[in-house]
C-alpha cells in the first residue's frame, strides 16, 4: 500500500503541473497491479476533469480488471435500473466496482441502501482483505493474492 500512496502523490504532483488549458493523457500502461488507494482518487480526478481527458492508456495485464471495476466512470446506482441486481455479480468477488455514492437529499434512500450493500459485501470480503494485509510482499498462502507494486504512472499534457 505504501507504494500505491507514493505513486498517487507522484500522479497528483504531475496532475497539478498540467496547465488548465492543456488536455490530459492518463497513462497507466506501466502499472502491473491496481490498488484501490491508487485508482479511486484517479477516478475522482478524471470525473472532475472529464472534458480535458483525451485518452486513458492501460496494458493487457490490468485492462480487464479496470473494465470489471468500471474504471473510470464507476457504478452509478441512481442511473442504473435494478442496481442491486447489477451489484450481485460482485458479491462473491474479492473486489467491488468503483461506485458513485449519491449525496443529494433526494437520493438518501439509495445512498443508505448502497452503503448497506457495501457493508454486507465487506463482511464477505474481510477474509480476503486480512490475507492481503498479512501477505506482505509474498503471495498469501490462503488466497494466493499478490500485494501490489506500482510503478509511477504518467500523466502528460498533449
Amino acid at each position: 500500500m505504501g507504494a500505491s500512496i507514493n505513486s498517487l502523490v507522484d500522479v497528483l504532483d504531475q496532475w497539478n503541473s498540467v496547465s488548465e488549458n492543456e488536455n490530459i493523457i492518463v497513462d497507466l500502461s506501466r502499472i502491473t497491479f491496481v490498488h484501490p488507494f491508487f485508482i479511486l482518487p484517479i477516478c475522482v480526478l478524471i470525473s472532475e476533469q472529464d472534458d480535458r481527458i483525451v485518452e486513458i492508456l492501460s496494458n493487457s495485464r490490468i485492462y480487464s480488471y479496470l473494465q470489471t471495476v468500471l474504471f473510470p466512470s464507476g457504478f452509478d446506482a441512481v442511473q442504473t435500473e435494478n442496481w442491486k441486481d447489477a451489484l450481485i455479480r460482485y458479491s462473491r468477488k474479492s473486489y467491488m466496482p468503483v461506485c458513485k455514492i449519491p449525496s443529494a437529499a433526494t437520493t438518501a434512500g439509495i445512498r443508505e441502501d448502497l452503503l448497506t450493500t457495501f457493508e454486507i459485501y465487506k463482511k464477505k470480503l474481510s477474509k480476503y482483505i486480512n490475507c492481503l494485509i498479512l501477505a506482505g510482499k509474498e503471495p498469501c498462502w490462503r488466497c494466493k493474492f499478490q500485494v501490489c507494486y506500482l510503478p509511477v504512472s504518467t500523466i502528460q499534457p498533449i
